[in-house]
């Protein structure tokens, strides 16, 4: 079974009729030298008015031997239309179809030093601090080749059970910038870890500027288009 993916497909699709049509974005990264990383999702929901936002990072220790942290900020933004992959502060940019991918982050994270804690999420975005935060990534893949997956020449699924008009992955390369403020703490011995900037803001507070030089393969990123179908009627499918 062979399958189609062309470049059109790097885009935004045309609305379905579905009332849970679904088009979403995954991608993540991690810096294994600085220990600091990060994934992000956006899923829009065009039919219902709504898309999902996902922003998890991992930060390093703000001091040697500190405990590491996660900023961590899920929306459900309002939209109206499925024109692009950009709300609640999360936008993503296709640059070059295959090759070069952007996305850019400025909101706030909920700072977690247990991460654990968002088994109940209302209890953690209630009772933890919350910092602005700025992300700018862009992934370079090689090519068509890099690509894994598209939409089957032929259908594989019975009638009434499809479930994914287009699915694929592709492994990346990521490089750019991640900055999370927070108040002011003493500092012990180098500023946080090697490569990281301590920057100054008005309002007396820190920000860690973390330079993200990942490697060919360490990063992926997947795309689906979906819905599940069954006895004529639409179903919501997680994706």
């Amino acid at each position: 079974m062979a399958v189609r993916l062309d470049e059109s497909d790097e885009y935004m699709h045309e609305l379905g009729p579905e009332s849970n049509f679904n088009e979403s974005m995954y991608i993540n990264a991690f810096d294994p030298a600085q220990g600091v990383g990060g994934w992000f999702r956006m899923g829009n929901r065009a039919n219902e008015g709504t898309a999902e936002m996902t922003v998890c990072l991992y930060l390093p220790p703000e001091v040697d031997g500190g405990n590491r942290q996660v900023g961590f900020m899920f929306k459900r933004p309002a939209i109206e239309n499925n024109d692009a992959l950009d709300a609640a502060g999360l936008a993503w940019t296709m640059v070059k179809p295959f090759d070069e991918l952007r996305i850019d982050y400025v909101g706030k994270v909920v700072v977690l030093d247990e991460p654990e804690q968002m088994a109940n999420p209302k209890e953690a975005f209630t009772n933890n601090p919350y910092a602005e935060a700025e992300v700018h990534l862009t992934f370079t893949g090689q090519g068509r080749s890099s690509m894994f997956g598209g939409e089957p020449d032929e259908p594989h699924e019975k009638p009434g059970e499809e479930f994914a008009k287009g699915h694929y992955e592709q492994l990346v390369k990521a490089s750019g910038t991640m900055r999370v403020g927070w108040p002011a703490r003493p500092l012990v011995g180098p500023p946080f870890l090697a490569g990281a900037l301590v920057l100054p803001m008005a309002d007396g507070e820190r920000r860690r500027e973390l330079r993200i030089h990942g490697e060919p393969g360490r990063q992926a990123r997947r795309r689906r288009i979906a819905w599940r179908v069954r006895v004529g009627e639409r179903h919501h499918a997680p994706v």
